[in-house]
């Protein structure tokens, strides 16, 4: 067994995504954790999501799109604070791949006439969509790979551009079988 936060570390090495960036976030703690611990990305906190947004899409355009840069913003305004850098990638056809963290799925409004259940839960995934490839919000353990892996494709193929995925805390500390990788 494999932590998903694990396997998506692995995932960001397997696709030669060698930067990323980030401001911690509770709903990113795991995946931060994870991706510093194996080491194969290397993190750099920012002091802004917005920061960290232009610098991976930097990545892309430093390297004429031979690498993919990725940034990480927890839920909320974590997430929005991203949006200036994905239409900037989008505009300029640069393939990046952002994740934001999401708060558990038992704490989610869902069909609730609420405006949030959970602490800064908010609807990343219908924000970006007229700005991104591909965003997506995970629902089960199961489709975290299989999705990153999507969306890292969708972001390089054709015309490239920004992908996103919104993850949920409590699927990332999901345990996933080792032969997701």
């Amino acid at each position: 067994m494999i932590k998903a936060s694990d396997a998506i570390a692995k995932v960001l090495v397997a696709n030669n995504i060698k930067y990323g960036f980030e401001l911690i976030g509770g709903m990113i703690a795991h995946l931060v954790d994870s991706i510093n611990q194996l080491g194969g990305t290397k993190l750099v906190s920012m002091h802004h999501e917005q920061g960290a947004a232009f610098a991976a899409g930097a990545i892309s355009r430093a390297t004429n799109h031979r690498e993919m840069g990725i940034a990480l913003g927890t839920s909320g305004p974590g997430a929005t604070n991203l949006i200036t850098g994905i239409t900037d990638c989008w505009l300029d056809s640069h393939p990046c791949l952002f994740i934001t963290g999401q708060v558990n799925t038992d704490e989610q409004k869902n069909e609730l006439a609420i405006r949030q259940q959970g602490f800064q839960e908010l609807d990343i995934v219908t924000i970006v969509e007229s700005v991104t490839k591909y965003a997506y919000c995970i629902k089960t353990a199961d489709e975290i790979i299989p999705q990153l892996q999507k969306a890292i494709n969708i972001a390089k193929e054709g015309r490239p551009g920004p992908v996103l995925l919104d993850i949920p805390m409590n699927l990332q500390r999901e345990e996933l079988g080792e032969d997701v990788i």
